[in-house]
């Protein structure tokens, strides 16, 4: 591209400046195309140019290729420091347990693509072995990654469609394996960088047809004896994924020990109406989430429509709550169960209990998904009727409202004109719909409409209704 005499490199070059931002904002990952691009120049065109002026020009953007996605990253790390390791306070590893474990995943995504088997592909993999501390299998690990990017740059002049491959496949992995508090193995994640392992592939069958013209018929049959087994494990999957009851069982045949596997199971069983089944896929579901209420608080949602004694999973709940993690799931679990209890859908909980669970949900101190909770634990309050209680938690929330992601946003500013309202604090309740009024453009939310109806409160002086269903 650098030796073109005309404008197209021109162009090319510029393109790449403006697009990788670009790339980067529709998916992170994409920040790492100029090294993409420079692992294709080293390897294959390996800076060869026609004169002084292209080398110096091949220079000065190769330290760029460099430095850019490095900068991307370190700029994106700083300015969500505390909101990545915020993140953390989620997951049952931490960043150091993470980079440990990613070693081996990196081995596991290569053994996906080298030697495939339906027990090992799946769409989750949430069970897999979280490393707490250097043993023999991560030593080995990382001494195969370390030997391979060695191995790349030694083939660069031998073999670079080798090489290129090799550190392609590492290069596409940077991003996800990591220190950034993202879940540890998805297959997904192997896609691009499997491009890399094929390139080697490729270079490897080069290299032997190269040096033995006697192989090059053995090299044709056992491609095509691989592909016909590709082909035949594709056709294989697609029979699985049949329909959702085959997929969900099969995930958890394969994966016994995944929460996500048994969170299928349950929703199956149910949808069928074994609540039997359903119990015992949450009870193992809390074995394996130890540090997550969840399991529990969706326990309850089941038992407390029926006469069921739930004192004891209430109080693994609450305990679960206090000194666990608060997790997406504890938080969304939790606010449904507010949402049905005091839509009378169930009976065996009492107004007491609903707010402990709220209370130490909102006081746990390991932190996690707050704002969610504090959001429930201001609903549960207002609708047992402590609207002070509830209006003092929105105002907390609104002080810092840039923060929270859209939907909290929207809920606090609809909520407290809402509450404001039931306490005649009319002054208040337009300043809180003002705000609203700035997310009106919102494609996913209907604003103008939630604005529409609090107007009409004010106008008329109604007592509020539940604004969030609109």
């Amino acid at each position: 591209m650098i030796n073109s005499e005309s404008g197209g490199s021109q162009i090319a070059l510029l393109s790449i400046v403006l697009f990788t931002p670009l790339a980067a904002l529709s998916k992170e990952n994409g920040a790492l195309t100029p090294l993409f691009l420079l692992a294709i120049e080293h390897f294959i065109f390996q800076y060869r140019t026609f004169g002084l002026h292209q080398r110096n020009l091949l220079h000065y953007l190769t330290i760029p290729s460099l430095i850019l996605p490095i900068a991307i990253g370190a700029a994106y790390f700083s300015l969500h420091l505390q909101g990545l390791l915020s993140h953390y306070l989620t997951r049952p590893f931490t960043m150091e347990e993470r980079l440990l474990t990613e070693g081996n995943v990196l081995i596991f995504y290569l053994r996906l693509l080298l030697f495939p088997s339906m027990g090992s592909m799946s769409l989750y993999h949430d069970d897999f072995p979280i490393t707490r501390s250097i043993d023999l299998t991560t030593i080995a690990s990382f001494s195969l990654i370390i030997a391979l990017l060695l191995l790349s740059f030694y083939l660069r002049k031998r073999s670079p469609l080798i090489g290129l491959g090799i550190v392609i496949f590492f290069t596409g992995h940077l991003f996800e394996s990591t220190i950034f508090p993202l879940e540890l193995v998805f297959e997904h994640r192997n896609y691009f960088p499997s491009i890399g392992v094929m390139l080697a592939i490729a270079g490897l069958g080069i290299v032997l047809s190269r040096f033995a013209s006697k192989l090059k018929p053995m090299i044709y049959i056992s491609s095509s004896f691989v592909f016909g087994l590709l082909i035949f494990q594709t056709w294989e999957r697609s029979i699985l994924w049949g329909t959702p009851e085959m997929l969900a069982t099969y995930q958890y045949i394969n994966h016994t020990s995944s929460p996500r596997a048994n969170i299928s199971m349950i929703n199956l069983y149910l949808q069928k109406g074994n609540i039997p089944e359903a119990l015992r896929h949450l009870k193992t579901l809390s074995s394996l989430r130890p540090y997550d209420a969840s399991p529990e608080l969706n326990t309850l949602r089941i038992l407390c429509k029926t006469d069921t004694d739930i004192t004891p999973i209430f109080n693994h709940a609450v305990q679960k709550l206090q000194n666990g993690k608060i997790t997406p799931d504890a938080s969304d679990t939790l606010s449904t169960l507010i949402a049905e209890y005091h839509n009378t859908k169930c009976k065996s909980l009492n107004d007491s209990q609903m707010l402990s669970l709220s209370q130490n949900a909102v006081h746990n101190p390991f932190g996690g998904d707050h704002p969610n909770v504090e959001l429930a634990h201001a609903v549960n309050l207002h609708t047992l009727g402590d609207r002070a209680g509830a209006l003092a938690i929105l105002q907390k929330l609104s002080r810092d409202l840039n923060k929270h992601p859209t939907n909290i946003q929207i809920q606090v500013l609809t909520l407290i004109p809402a509450i404001a309202l039931e306490m005649n604090d009319v002054e208040q309740a337009k300043q809180a719909i003002n705000n609203l009024q700035k997310l009106s453009n919102h494609p996913l939310y209907q604003v103008n409409s939630i604005v529409n109806n609090l107007n009409a409160l004010i106008e008329k002086s109604k007592t509020p209704l539940n604004y969030l269903e609109n």
